[in-house]
């Protein structure tokens, strides 16, 4: 299926369901391609703007707008990437000033064996109000994998932990990479992580800058857990974090 050039605006399903403005479900082989879309002021009990949950599945956003969505009892205020073994890829897309209730601001990807790619865009000024995981959630388990070229998470609030970016993944088999990344000017107001928290996935990061992050504590404003370092990575205040280089 493909959305372009469309406008989705104002959607409501209510507290008890899910995707206010697109729900897109399904079994094996399952394809949604959004590209030149604008995704905006839509409500659903999870992925306000989009729930994708699918099998299998392969979406592909490109150059569209997320913005002002919001949940109304859980997360990916955003976009929520849910399901087993689905390929989502991102670019030059915005998502921005969406709003989850409990957790997970912009981008929630809870999917097992999922992979998620973003190349070239901004995730920026997405809240969540009682949670974590301001600008994106990686929860996945078994071998998935979260990708980020190029790209910037910028003024993300997170009322708890990973203001920017919070890893809730199980298993070492999960991997997160970030290539020329910018991550700052993110908040966790009663946690750690205020640019990001990694838990157990394997974090690697290249020619990034994590800067000028706020934690509340101050016990670890910028990067919370460990975080292997490779060619040209600036950390502003590594306190809390775990570099190895």
């Amino acid at each position: 299926m493909l959305l372009s050039g469309v406008t989705v605006r104002l959607g409501d399903v209510g507290e008890d369901y899910a995707g206010g403005g697109i729900l897109a479900s399904g079994g094996s082989g399952t394809r949604l391609t959004i590209k030149q879309c604008v995704i905006t002021a839509n409500e659903g009990k999870w992925g306000g703007g989009l729930s994708h949950e699918t099998i299998d599945g392969i979406l592909h956003i490109k150059s569209s707008y997320f913005t002002d969505n919001k949940t109304t009892r859980f997360g990916g205020g955003g976009i929520r990437l849910s399901g087993t073994d689905s390929t989502t890829t991102i670019k030059g897309s915005t998502v921005s000033r969406n709003e989850g209730i409990s957790e997970r601001g912009g981008i929630e990807h809870f999917s097992t064996g999922g992979d998620l790619t973003i190349r070239n865009s901004l995730i920026s000024n997405n809240t969540v109000t009682e949670g974590h995981g301001g600008g994106i959630s990686h929860d996945g388990n078994d071998d998935g994998s979260l990708t980020i070229y190029g790209s910037r998470i910028q003024g993300d609030f997170a009322e708890t932990s990973g203001g920017g970016m919070f890893d809730e993944s199980t298993g070492e088999d999960n991997v997160i990479s970030l290539v020329g990344v910018s991550i700052k000017g993110n908040t966790a107001n009663a946690g750690d992580g205020g640019g990001i928290l990694q838990s157990e996935a394997t974090l690697n990061v290249k020619f990034s800058t994590i800067r000028n992050n706020t934690d509340v504590g101050g016990e670890a404003p910028d990067c919370s857990g460990t975080l292997n370092a490779r060619y040209f990575v600036l950390i502003g205040d590594p306190t809390g974090c775990t570099i190895i280089e």
